[in-house]
């Protein structure tokens, strides 16, 4: 049996790939805020707000072959300058982006290790985590930590495989939120408004049945 953990499976991306992955033959984890709007009876939710310091408390199930990490949760905010970010506001991002997903990461890996199953991480990542976009320092460098910390974790440890997956621009609510952002905070926001208006953001059900296809091997 695969058992499946996945973050922030309420909306958007998440959504799409609890829908596509209920079409499998596995059992799954949804960690966050909100649960899927229908979970099916056999999954279970974990009610986690990553923005907030947490104490990572998780089990797998007994009859669990093969574990997967599914790290999607991410927030995009704030968008700003990098000499106007409040750094309130910067360590929520970090929180989200990075220290919760590698929590998380790190708690599976020593549950793992303990029951000698291997463990497979995939990381939804970006373009923004290996360069620089105006405006987006504190999402380009939280998805750049936890991409690092995340290798470092794969370096460690023999029994953990991490995959980083791009799956580009999406037509979700963090593109609603970068499009209606100041421009003098981020000024190519228009590249992101013309990528809407010409209708090259891909749509999350597509984005999602593409990456199941692409982790089924992990199944």
């Amino acid at each position: 049996m695969t058992h499946i953990f996945i973050s922030g499976a309420s909306s958007g991306l998440g959504s799409s790939l609890y829908n596509e992955l209920i079409k499998k033959d596995v059992i799954i984890t949804v960690i966050g805020r909100k649960p899927p709007l229908e979970l099916r009876p056999k999954d279970n939710f974990i009610l986690m707000d990553l923005s907030q310091k947490i104490e990572i408390k998780l089990t797998i199930d007994r009859n669990a072959s093969k574990i997967i990490f599914i790290s999607n949760a991410g927030i995009i905010e704030p968008i700003k300058l990098a000499t106007d970010v409040d750094i309130d506001l910067l360590k929520i991002n970090h929180q989200v982006n990075f220290v919760g997903p590698f929590m998380i990461a790190k708690e599976l890996t020593k549950i793992t290790s303990k029951k000698n199953i291997n463990l497979h991480i995939i990381n939804i990542s970006s373009g923004a985590s290996n360069k620089a976009i105006g405006g987006w320092s504190a999402y380009c460098s939280s998805k750049a930590a936890v991409k690092i910390a995340l290798d470092c974790l794969e370096k460690e440890n023999n029994h953990v495989n991490i995959e980083h997956i791009n799956p580009g621009g999406l037509d979700t609510e963090m593109q609603k939120k970068i499009r209606s952002s100041d421009e003098k905070d981020m000024q190519n926001r228009q590249d992101f408004i013309n990528l809407y208006k010409e209708g090259l953001l891909k749509k999350p059900k597509l984005a999602a049945s593409e990456i199941v296809d692409q982790v089924e091997k992990y199944f």
